[in-house]
């Protein structure tokens, strides 16, 4: 494969609190904050402030104790691509907002027109944000139905395409088939792979996604978040490194 630059969002704080019990204090955000930018992790997904005034508040501090210590992590915000959680990222001051969609299976092209000029109207207000948009769930997606989907996305103003196994259903081979042959198909596309780990191969997986061509992985400390969790940040990034990919992530830290 060559060696690549690979970019790594870390979701421990944003995931990880929709795992069963857990809640982070803005304090232990902070906490982790400074552990993700000392391994050199890239965007850290902080937080969903659409749930929440004191998710606005605790991402508003991590921007905050970013800028003030001159860190190089980037902090990320997620809601739904809908205008109203649009304005919502923005008011935090973020700069990377990450999006997700729910596509009907059976109806890819009944997509609301005021959903689809969200990216638009974000890239119209802040020029500077990186857009991320997740599909959910590319395992109940055949091909064909999975680039009808793409087809009808403003991707011109999406800087990076997120493909997530939501469901935690697919085996290696099958996040290979589909990412390397959209890979193929759209050289250009940042493609981000996000699995879950409800049969044992989210970090598999994420590995296969990466082997198959996406350039982003979202993945979180010992794998933890909804259900039984996402991709480990450590064995990810030590595999790929091991394969000969560039990734900033320190793991002999």
């Amino acid at each position: 494969m060559g060696k690549k630059p690979i970019l790594v969002i870390d979701e421990t704080i944003r995931e990880g609190m929709q795992y069963r019990g857990v809640m982070f204090s803005c304090a232990q955000r902070l906490k982790i904050l400074e552990f993700q930018e000392k391994l050199g992790v890239d965007i850290c997904q902080a937080a969903y402030p659409p749930a929440h005034e004191s998710e606005i508040k605790a991402v508003k501090a991590l921007i905050a104790h970013a800028r003030k210590n001159r860190f190089r992590i980037r902090i990320a915000v997620m809601g739904r691509l809908h205008p109203h959680d649009a304005d919502i990222l923005l008011g935090t001051g973020a700069c990377d907002l990450h999006f997700h969609i729910n596509i009907n299976p059976g109806k890819p092209d009944h997509i609301p027109e005021n959903l689809l000029m969200v990216p638009g109207h974000i890239k119209d207000t802040k020029p500077e944000c990186c857009i991320s948009l997740a599909m959910l769930d590319i395992g109940r997606f055949e091909n064909c139905v999975l680039e009808k989907c793409i087809n009808i996305l403003p991707l011109k103003k999406i800087d990076i395409l997120s493909m997530p196994d939501t469901s935690g259903m697919m085996a290696p081979m099958h996040v290979f088939e589909k990412i390397h042959d959209f890979s193929l198909k759209n050289p250009a596309i940042n493609i981000s792979i996000h699995c879950h780990n409800d049969m044992g191969m989210a970090s598999a997986n994420t590995v296969t996604g990466i082997a198959a061509g996406a350039r982003t992985m979202e993945v979180s400390a010992l794998g933890i978040g909804e259900r039984n969790g996402i991709g480990d940040l450590y064995s990810t990034v030590k595999t790929l490194k091991n394969m000969g990919f560039e990734i900033r992530v320190n793991t002999d830290d």
